[in-house]
């Protein structure tokens, strides 16, 4: 299993800057990892150096039983982690489309974005997509100015992941890692 920590950074001369309409909070991350730890699988988080210190500055809120690969692999390294896993959470990063590329399942968390446009079309695939008047604003100059504080993405509840990572994990449409307990 593997929660995509990404928060949908993006490089500019050297410089990381964040998407918030791209970004579910930290917080959520640390909750809905910490619930599939409480359901018997082994989340790993994974993200990019720029993700690292909004990771840190939650640590300890985070089961030690997840695995924190926050900015410790790289892009390649990280797909060959996705690519063993039974689903990849995550919001419109990267790793969302690569791990389509390696077959593993994923629950895509949109907001700025329009899923219908470009997540992933597999039957293993789902989204999750709350409609504020804004979204998506990602192509679009008048909904950005409407965009206050990406309610988009903060709108998406853990429970709602959770409920939806859990019937995708049951599905089992992929193997996976889980803890029986060993």
């Amino acid at each position: 299993m593997v929660i995509g920590a990404g928060c949908g950074a993006y490089v500019d001369r050297g410089v990381y800057h964040y998407i918030d309409v791209k970004n579910w909070p930290v917080e959520n991350w640390i909750a809905i990892a910490n619930k599939l730890v409480e359901d018997g699988y082994v989340p790993i988080l994974l993200g990019g150096p720029a993700d690292k210190k909004k990771i840190n500055d939650k640590a300890e809120n985070l089961s030690e039983k997840v695995i924190d690969l926050v900015g410790k692999t790289s892009l390649g390294q990280s797909m060959a982690v996705v690519s063993k896993c039974d689903l990849l959470i995550s919001g419109d990063t990267g790793l969302l489309h690569g791990s389509h590329l390696v077959g593993t399942p994923v629950l895509g968390l949109f907001g700025g974005t329009d899923p219908e446009i470009i997540f992933p079309k597999a039957d293993r695939n789902r989204f999750i997509f709350t409609s504020e008047p804004c979204a998506p604003c990602w192509n679009s100059n008048e909904k950005k100015k409407q965009c206050k504080g990406a309610k988009c993405m903060k709108n998406i509840a853990v429970e709602m992941v959770h409920k939806s990572a859990l019937e995708m994990l049951r599905q089992g449409k992929r193997y996976g890692i889980k803890n029986d307990g060993a």
